[in-house]
Order: C-alpha cells, then sequence, then structure tokens
C-alpha cells in the first residue's frame, strides 16, 4: 500500500507542479499582451503624431484640403482611440486569462487529488476483489476436490454394482438354463409316460372289447344250451309223471326270473301246451 501511495503521491506532485508551469505560462502570456498593448499605443502615438504632421502639412499645402485633413486626423484619433481600447480590452482579457488559468490549474490540482483519492480507492477495491477472488478460487479448487473425489468413488461403486449385476446376471441365466433344461426333461417325461398310458390304455381297452367279445358269445352260447336243455326236458316231462313235475318247478322258477305271475290263474306254461314237434 505504502509503495504504491508513493507513485500517486509523486503523479500529483507532478500535476502540480504541470499546473504551475500552465500559470506562469499564463503570467508570462498576460506580460506579452501587455508588452504588445503599449507597444500597440505607442504606435498608436507614432501614427497620431504623423497624422498629426500629415495634417499639418496638407494644411500647409493646401487650404482646399484642411477640412479633410481635419477629418482625418479625427479618424486617426477615433482609431487611434479604438485601438488604445482594443489594447486595453486585450490586456482585460489576458488579466481575465491568467485568472482562468490560475483557476483552472487550481481545478486541476483538486481534480487530481480526487483522481488521485479515486485512484487510491480503487486500489483498496482491487486489492479487496484479488482476495476475494483468490478465497473464491481457493474455495471452488477444494470444493472441486471434494467432487472429483466423490464421482470418483461414486465411479468405483457404480463399476463394482456394474459387476455385481452382470455377475448375478449370469448366475440368473445360468438357473434359468437349467430350469429350462429340467422342463424340457420334465415335459419329455410327461410326454413319454402318457404315450405309455395312452398305449396302455389302448391295449386295455382292446383286452376289454375283446374279452366283452368272448363274454358275449360264451352267453349267447349259454342261452342256447339252455333253451335246447329246456325243449328237452319239456319233451320228457310231457311223457312222464317225473317229467311233469320237473316242468311245473321250472316253470315256478322261470315266472320268478321273467314277471313273477300267479301260475294258479296264469302259469307260465300250459299243462296241455304241446311243443313245436313233440
Amino acid at each position: 500500500m505504502n509503495e504504491t501511495a508513493q507513485p500517486e503521491s509523486v503523479q500529483a506532485a507532478q500535476q502540480i507542479e504541470s499546473a504551475d508551469y500552465e500559470a506562469a505560462q499564463a503570467r508570462a502570456a498576460l506580460k506579452a499582451a501587455e508588452a504588445k498593448a503599449s507597444q500597440e499605443v505607442n504606435a498608436a502615438e507614432s501614427q497620431a503624431q504623423a497624422a498629426e504632421a500629415k495634417a499639418a502639412q496638407e494644411v500647409q499645402s493646401a487650404d482646399s484640403e484642411t477640412a479633410q485633413a481635419r477629418t482625418s486626423q479625427k479618424a486617426a484619433e477615433a482609431k487611434a482611440t479604438q485601438e488604445v481600447h482594443a489594447a486595453e480590452t486585450e490586456a482585460t482579457q489576458a488579466s481575465a486569462s491568467q485568472k482562468a488559468a490560475e483557476a483552472k490549474a487550481a481545478q486541476e490540482v483538486q481534480s487530481a487529488d480526487s483522481e488521485t483519492a479515486e485512484a487510491r480507492a480503487s486500489q483498496k477495491a482491487a486489492e479487496a476483489k484479488a482476495a476475494q477472488e483468490v478465497q473464491s478460487a481457493d474455495s471452488e479448487s477444494a470444493q472441486a476436490r471434494a467432487s472429483q473425489k466423490v464421482e470418483a468413488a461414486k465411479a468405483a461403486q457404480a463399476e463394482s454394482e456394474a459387476t455385481r449385476a452382470q455377475s448375478e446376471q449370469k448366475e440368473e441365466e445360468a438357473k434359468d438354463t437349467q430350469y429350462v433344461q429340467f422342463l424340457d426333461a420334465k415335459t419329455a417325461q410327461k410326454v413319454n409316460a402318457a404315450k405309455s398310458e395312452a398305449a396302455q390304455a389302448e391295449s386295455e381297452t382292446t383286452t376289454e372289447k375283446t374279452k366283452a367279445a368272448q363274454q358275449s358269445t360264451h352267453y349267447t352260447y349259454f342261452t342256447v344250451f339252455l333253451a335246447c336243455a329246456f325243449l328237452l326236458l319239456a319233451t320228457v316231462a310231457q311223457t312222464t309223471p317225473r317229467g311233469r313235475a320237473f316242468k311245473e318247478r321250472a316253470s315256478e322258477r322261470f315266472s320268478g326270473l321273467i314277471g313273477r305271475r300267479n301260475e294258479k290263474k296264469q302259469p307260465l306254461l300250459d299243462s296241455n301246451s304241446r311243443l313245436v314237434g313233440a
């Protein structure tokens, strides 16, 4: 801060010296203006004297030109007066310019002081801003490092989870493959068993049909045999008393099997009926 303030003080001193130099130049300009005005007054006086001499010569040389010479003299005097007034005006303007220069120099000195103060304030603000930016940069760097560590940890965790997921997926695929193979084998066993049961059922059905046909044939043969035996017994019963008694008993049995009709009212076989061919 002191090293920065010293150049600013030197700059302010230089500005003050520059203002003093401008003020000295303004004073010199004022003196030059005053000298110029004095010269112009002297020249005007010389011109007036010359005009007067010329007028006297012209008065002496020609009376007709006296009025004109007097007019010229008056004009010269008026011009001289105007020139003197102009010189005085220029001197006044030079004095005013000097005052303006001095005021401008004072204003520039004040402006230099104000710029110096502003420069010091700007320097302090810049130093504070630089310190704040350095602190912010350190904080952002620390946050970036922490974020980098967190991201690295997340990446490592994600990679571990991905590896574990791949391993679990492979295990699930292996289990699914084994289960599918097991289901295929079980399904094949069920299909084979179903085919075997269907073949066995078909064989049993064929066997049952064969047995039923055989039983029907046996039943038909047995029925024919019974009919033949009954006809034979009926024929015998017509010729002997025992045959008649057997006929009555057989009739009672058959009447119970067929409809149990009352043999006293309507016997199954009429005692007077004869068999065909008897």
